[in-house]
């Protein structure tokens, strides 16, 4: 649970706080594009960590919601989806307003 807290603090809220502020300027099928790739990736990374022991997760000790997917904590999903989400809508939002700027 505790990973899922610090989740939804750091890359969700605000990824989700980019996105909406940048809404109108978002290329949305690139967006799609661009997140799928990254959090196939995201994802076969840390499958590929966990499967040879590079890094592992406390699981049942009430630090993650115990909840996997192919030995991979669920927020592990969150967090390869929202950052992808999140720097391309920061990206997108610091674009916006610099070019008003010029």
């Amino acid at each position: 649970m505790e990973y899922l807290i610090i989740l939804l603090v750091l890359p969700i809220l605000p990824a989700l706080i980019c996105i909406y502020l940048a809404r109108q300027i978002i290329n949305w099928r690139a967006l799609f594009f661009s997140v799928t790739i990254i959090f196939t990736l995201g994802v076969m990374g840390a499958y590929l960590g966990i499967s040879r022991s590079i890094w592992n997760f406390t699981i049942g000790q009430g630090k993650t919601l115990g909840i996997q997917i192919f030995s991979i904590p669920i927020e592990d999903f969150l967090l390869a989806f929202f950052v992808p989400v999140w720097t391309i809508g920061l990206y997108e939002f610091i674009k916006k307003r610099t070019s008003r700027m010029f």
